[in-house]
């Protein structure tokens, strides 16, 4: 990846009209589409908006769990978690049906240092890994890593590694000093009073800290 990324986690079944043409322009690189449990029809219409909406943009639509709708929208790619498709299925399936240009991206959620490792020897191209820190969508279900497991998956996995779980511009330094390639974030671009202003934000955190730690 050229610059730290900045990824937003999105369902927008749960949250719909969200700007994102205008936070794509606003610094925005990818759109983790997010609607667990949701039909499979809703979940592609509101994709096929989702493309619409980024295309031209240079912003990245990755559709989480479903491969399927991620190919059938012409998205750019598909975020697997521990009930999807395994990482090579999802490969050769990908190889064989997608007919768009350029990379197919396909990341993984990870939680561990151990998780981040096999998925990187799987093929993934990237991995999110977190919580880093407490966050309300996995209190009582994970513990957050910390800015130490978080260093030693960017130390060990060997692909890019962004950050997630209460994720906000001020803990981005430390983010970045601990080897995170990008950020991840839901409350704090989804909810937010001004969500194209939030990515502006963040975006000028990122390239920031790019500058400083020399990973332009």
């Amino acid at each position: 990846m050229r610059r730290l990324t900045l990824m937003c986690v999105w369902d927008p079944l749960a949250a719909p009209g969200l700007p994102l043409g205008e936070m794509a322009l606003a610094g925005l690189d990818i759109v983790q589409m997010r609607s667990p449990g949701a039909p499979g029809r809703a979940v592609y219409e509101a994709a096929l908006e989702a493309r619409e909406a980024t295309g031209g943009t240079g912003c990245r639509l990755v559709v989480n769990d479903r491969l399927d709708v991620a190919l059938a929208v012409g998205a750019d790619g598909a975020h697997l978690g521990w009930r999807s498709l395994p990482l090579e299925r999802a490969r050769a399936v990908a190889q064989r049906y997608r007919t768009g240009p350029g990379t197919f991206l396909l990341g993984c959620s990870v939680h561990s240092v151990e998780e981040a490792e096999a998925a990187a020897s799987g093929g993934a191209d990237y991995v999110v890994y977190g919580p880093v820190f407490d966050t309300p969508s996995k209190r009582g279900l994970l513990a957050p890593r910390g800015l130490d497991g978080l260093q030693a998956a960017a130390e060990r996995c060997g692909v890019a590694v962004i950050a997630i779980g209460g994720v906000d511009t001020g803990r981005v330094p430390g983010l970045v000093a601990a080897g995170a390639q990008g950020v991840a974030a839901t409350r704090a671009l989804v909810i937010a009073p001004a969500p194209i202003a939030a990515v502006r934000e963040f975006r000028a955190a990122l390239d920031g800290n790019a500058v400083l730690t020399g990973r332009r």
